[in-house]
């Protein structure tokens, strides 16, 4: 999850790659993170990627 700026706050933003042989799409995520996190915590966009950025060590790369 990163943050957003917008109008002098920011949002959530998640970027997600799923398991091997899973489905899902962004409306289940929201769904899941609806029942799991007050309003204020909950990705305002969740992006679905086939593989998130990684270094050569496996460390997850920024971004945006």
């Amino acid at each position: 999850m990163v943050g957003r700026a917008v109008q002098a706050n920011q949002e959530v933003v998640a970027y997600v790659q799923l398991l091997p042989g899973t489905r899902a799409t962004t409306d289940d995520l929201m769904a899941h993170a609806a029942r799991q996190l007050t309003a204020y915590k909950r990705p305002s966009e969740i992006v679905i990627l086939t593989a998130l950025p990684t270094s050569s060590t496996g460390k997850i790369l920024n971004i945006v």
